[in-house]
C-alpha cells in the first residue's frame, strides 16, 4: 500500500496539511507516524474529500454562517466607532496641553491634560 505524507494527502482532498493533521490527532483518521512523518492511506482520505467548485463563482454563503457576517460587519462598525473616538480624545488632550493652563503645568513633568486628576482637592 502506497502511503501519503500529510502535505500530497492534503493536495489529494482539498485541505490544509494542518487539517489533515488535526483529523488524525481527533482519532477521525488512521495514519501511522514513521521517522517523525504522518503517513495516511489514500483510501481512508476518500471521506474527507472537499467538494470541488464546478463554477468561478462564489457559492452563496450558509445559513450558518450569516451570524458571523452580521457579527463581523458589527464588529467592525464597532472598531471604526472606537477609532473615531480615541482620534477625538488624543486632540482634546492635546488641546489642553496646549492651552494657557496645561503650559502652566507643563514644568511639573506631569502630562498638562491629565494633571487636574492628581491636584489635591481644597478641604471645605
Amino acid at each position: 500500500m502506497d502511503l501519503q505524507t500529510l502535505p500530497e494527502a492534503a493536495r489529494v482532498c482539498g485541505r490544509s496539511a494542518r487539517e489533515i493533521r488535526l483529523l488524525i490527532e481527533g482519532g477521525h483518521l488512521p495514519a501511522v507516524c514513521e521517522r517523525g512523518r504522518w503517513l495516511v492511506s489514500p483510501g481512508d482520505l476518500t471521506q474527507f474529500d472537499k467538494p470541488r467548485l464546478v463554477t468561478a463563482e462564489a457559492p452563496d454563503p450558509s445559513p450558518s454562517s450569516a451570524p458571523a457576517y452580521e457579527l463581523t460587519i458589527a464588529l467592525t462598525a464597532e472598531l471604526r466607532d472606537t477609532k473615531a473616538e480615541l482620534e477625538a480624545a488624543r486632540e482634546r488632550i492635546h488641546e489642553l496641553e496646549q492651552s494657557d493652563f496645561g503650559r502652566a503645568l507643563r514644568g511639573s513633568g506631569e502630562r498638562g491634560a491629565l494633571t487636574p486628576l492628581f491636584r489635591p482637592t481644597v478641604d471645605r
